[in-house]
């Protein structure tokens, strides 16, 4: 009888640990802030945390269409002015990706800054959200199902402040930057 009474008991343990203490388990998140960019030309490089991040051309994916790439890091301190340009993000360092959330300011009308996930090596992206009217908001990807390698934030007029990148397990692997990303340029 003791032996079952111990049982019974670590049974009851243990159904208390996993339904109060399990859910207390967060998520993992990982901020790009833009708070120290040090780059000054289009297609320069520069890293926040397990991310490298550059600035380049729209493409024809882009409300803006292709060829531009016109910015400014230093006048808005804490964010990225894209009029018209292309933010790209390296996630290749990065598994366990559940969801993105990107705080921009659309300056210019609906629709017209955009946020796209593209799995390794490829130059077609398998998610993608666009802007609501103008203000202050956030755009929020789930990778469903893909391996995101490159998160595009696109803007013909708007800034890009915080990058939110949250999963119940992120891991930063040892990947080269820019891998086998295909360029687009």
């Amino acid at each position: 009888m003791p032996r079952t009474l111990h049982a019974a008991a670590f049974v009851l343990i243990l159904s208390l640990f996993a339904f109060f203490l399990l859910p207390l388990a967060q998520a993992e998140t990982i901020t790009l802030s833009f708070d120290s960019i040090s780059i000054s030309n289009c297609g320069e490089t520069w890293s926040e945390g397990p991310c490298s991040m550059r600035i380049i051309e729209t493409t024809a994916e882009d409300y803006s269409g292709e060829g531009y790439c016109i910015m400014n890091v230093t006048s808005f301190p804490g964010s990225i002015a894209l009029m018209p340009a292309r933010l790209e993000i390296d996630l290749s360092k990065i598994t366990g990706i559940e969801q993105i959330q990107i705080d921009i300011r659309e300056a210019s009308g609906y629709g017209r800054t955009g946020a796209f996930l593209y799995e390794e090596g490829s130059t077609t992206s398998y998610a993608k959200v666009w802007s609501g009217d103008t203000g202050d908001q956030t755009l929020s990807l789930s990778p469903a199902g893909g391996v995101p390698a490159v998160l595009a934030v696109s803007a013909h007029e708007g800034l890009v402040n915080e990058v939110r990148i949250t999963g119940s397990t992120l891991v930063e692997t040892s990947e080269q930057d820019w891998g086998t990303l295909k360029s687009q340029w």
